[in-house]
């Protein structure tokens, strides 16, 4: 189905219409925490990334367990962490099997 029509600004334009739920998670940043003997096993060139995923929380939105340790692979790693409250801690980094 097209539905071809002219644009109408008057019509089309809403300047006053939010993202609603989608735009309420997009500021949501955590503090990261990898402890200088984890943070040696990542490849300086990946830090920096991996600093910025971990602080946009990857854990799955329904899973909010602050005693669950939580991993997912990064850059042929698999990366352990943990969040209690804003804080991810990261808990153990190895090299991917």
């Amino acid at each position: 189905i097209y539905d071809i029509k002219p644009y109408l600004p008057h019509a089309d334009c809403h300047p006053e219409a939010t993202g609603g739920y989608s735009a309420e998670g997009l500021a949501h940043a955590l503090t990261v925490i990898i402890p200088p003997e984890w943070e040696e096993k990542i490849p300086p060139a990946h830090r920096a990334a991996l600093r910025a995923v971990l602080a946009q929380d990857p854990r799955p939105a329904y899973q909010q367990d602050s005693e669950r340790i939580y991993g997912f692979p990064f850059a042929g790693l698999e990366v352990h962490f943990t969040v209690t409250d804003e804080v991810l801690t990261v808990c153990e980094i190895a090299e991917k099997a």
